[in-house]
């Protein structure tokens, strides 16, 4: 039996001296009493001397400052973090393990301490926070462009908007002196030909007038500006310039285009511009797709609305 306990006993001794991670037997006050080849090598003079004191080797949170004694009370303690700075000023990382074990000899409580070096993690991690904290700061500078970037887009696109808004009456009144010397053409005595030049030139006028206003309310709509009018029309004015305007490009197409207005008031409060347009876009997409035949707008105030048919 004595043979197998030394046999154990050697076998474990063997374990502790060949480890490599550094481990000490240290007493209740806290003086290292044994310490392996690895800690000998890693820790060296530091623990050479006369009763080198365990928690005096590192830096240590206030927590574990009185880690011995929190393990010969408790048995063991967590793993906890510790810095020993060596000779040169070098640090190295460890994590520390700490358990209570009983000296059958000497009849008393000892701790183990087993010190794993982390530095290599600890270096990594330090590298990694740097690096994040690159990134971050690399990610923060380009939002700033981008955010600064968008400003300055949308301030160009505003400025945009603003200008073709406040110009909108500039660009309508020549376009609008176009089609009124086109309208007064049609009273002089012109040949065949000749009217029939000046309905496309009209019907050109009329849709690039149209064009106009699209963009010119586009941009009113992006500028925050468009705004509806109320003021008195003749219904029946509108229409018939409806009809005038969008018979030349039905006729070209062979299709027949008829209003018929059931409304007993002629006058109304609205805004025309507005409502011209949005007859002028129904009833010029009707005629576009409309292959042949015939294309009825109708008016009716009873019911409160119209139809392409």
């Amino acid at each position: 039996r004595k043979l197998l306990i030394n046999s154990l006993k050697e076998q474990n001794n063997k374990v502790i001296e060949n480890s490599l991670d550094a481990i000490f037997t240290i007493e209740q006050n806290g003086e290292i009493v044994h310490f392996n080849n690895t800690a000998k090598e890693v820790f060296g003079s530091s623990i050479s001397g006369t009763n080198p004191d365990f928690v005096s080797l590192f830096n240590l949170n206030d927590a574990d400052t009185n880690c011995i004694q929190e393990t010969i009370t408790n048995g063991s303690k967590m793993p906890f973090e510790a810095i020993y700075t060596d000779g040169y000023g070098n640090k190295q990382y460890f994590s520390i393990t700490l358990s209570s074990i009983f000296d059958v000899y000497n009849n008393r409580y000892q701790v183990a301490a087993i010190l794993r070096n982390i530095s290599s993690l600890k270096n990594t991690q330090s590298e990694l926070e740097a690096l994040n904290s690159t990134l971050e700061l690399k990610v923060s500078q380009r939002t700033i462009e981008l955010e600064r970037a968008i400003d300055q887009a949308l301030a160009a696109s505003q400025a945009k908007s603003d200008f073709v808004a406040n110009i909108s009456h500039e660009i309508r009144t020549p376009m609008n002196g176009v089609l009124g010397m086109l309208e007064m053409l049609k009273e002089d005595g012109l040949t065949d030909q000749q009217y029939h030049y000046l309905k496309l030139a009209n019907s050109s006028a009329n849709s690039l007038m149209n064009l106009i206003n699209d963009i010119l309310d586009f941009s009113k709509i992006e500028a925050g500006k468009l705004s509806l009018e109320h003021k008195p029309l003749d219904f029946f004015e509108l229409i018939h310039h409806l009809e005038s305007d969008l018979g030349v490009q039905a006729t070209d197409k062979n299709i027949y285009l008829k209003f018929v207005i059931d409304i007993e008031h002629k006058h109304w409060v609205g805004d025309p511009v507005r409502l011209r347009q949005v007859f002028l876009n129904l009833i010029s997409n009707a005629i576009k797709f409309t292959s042949q035949g015939c294309l009825l707008y109708t008016s009716d105030a009873a019911d409160e609305r119209s139809s392409v048919d």
